[in-house]
């Protein structure tokens, strides 16, 4: 999609096919990019939907209700949905930048002054941009892909303000405990997959996690297993091959390694003590 931000908001949601139960916190609703020199002043509007813009070129002079903002090359605002926002003087002609509208819960930074801050990796965000806006001009962009392009680049952007609010750690540590709890079995639970599953950062969801349970998420989920897996040994007659795939490991090397490190002896050596 090219073009500028519309004078006037309508309505006109991405046409895309839905794809399943959705995963994310944050719903793309059209995205752009300002080209330098088509606009001389944003827009004066209250939109319905978050904005997120990215400036790369020259500087962005915007407010949100009464705050003033002066949004720089290499830095990003966000606009949120019901607050009135207004271009306050002139944008240069070399200005431009990427935007995104997109619906959902932002979390803390939906509260407060205006959520702004610095771009710490230009080339990947303006790359992520650039992407999202391709698929949608060759028709390939998805319901789940373009709301997974909103909710990288919103985490990218602003991983603490953006979930805050809604991520007090009790709750992070409690949805990743549940998330383990379902899913232990399956091979490829790890921190960054629960991350995506529940609408965070995984940086941000390993930090919190860590702070609250004084572990990481790989190694309470290797709690578990192992956990389980003495159950199983002392229980039942399965094979310790069996055991190992029941518990979500791949690797029986692997397993034994992590067995013999929490438990102190091997599982072949731990059966032999209920025999």
């Amino acid at each position: 999609m090219k073009g500028t931000i519309p004078m006037s908001w309508r309505s006109q949601p991405w046409p895309l096919p839905s794809g399943g139960p959705p995963s994310w916190r944050v719903r793309a609703v059209a995205g752009g990019v300002h080209q330098a020199g088509s606009l001389d002043r944003h827009a004066s509007r209250i939109l319905p939907v978050h904005e997120l813009i990215v400036v790369h070129r020259g500087a962005l002079p915007i407010a949100e209700e009464d705050e003033d903002r002066f949004v720089r090359a290499g830095e990003w605002i966000l606009l949120r949905a019901e607050l009135h926002h207004r271009g306050t003087s002139r944008i240069d002609s070399s200005t431009w930048f990427h935007w995104l509208c997109l619906k959902g819960d932002i979390g803390a930074a939906s509260e407060g002054p205006t959520p702004t801050g610095t771009v710490e990796d230009r080339g990947m965000v303006q790359s992520l941009f650039e992407a999202l806006l391709a698929d949608q001009a060759r028709g390939q962009l998805t319901r789940d892909s373009a709301d997974a392009y909103a909710t990288v680049l919103l985490h990218h952007l602003c991983p603490e303000r953006a979930t805050q609010g809604r991520s007090r750690p009790a709750e992070i540590h409690r949805a990743v405990v549940d998330e383990v709890a379902a899913r232990l079995s399956h091979p490829e639970l790890t921190t960054r997959n629960i991350a995506a599953t529940i609408g965070y950062h995984p940086d941000h969801l390993g930090r919190v996690f860590r702070a609250v349970a004084g572990e990481t998420v790989i190694a309470y989920i290797h709690r578990q297993r192992v956990a389980q897996a003495r159950e199983l040994i002392a229980n039942t007659e399965l094979s310790i091959e069996a055991i190992v795939e029941s518990v979500g490991f791949t690797d029986p090397r692997y397993f034994r390694r992590v067995f013999v490190r929490r438990v102190g002896v091997t599982p072949t050596q731990f059966r032999r003590l209920y025999r």
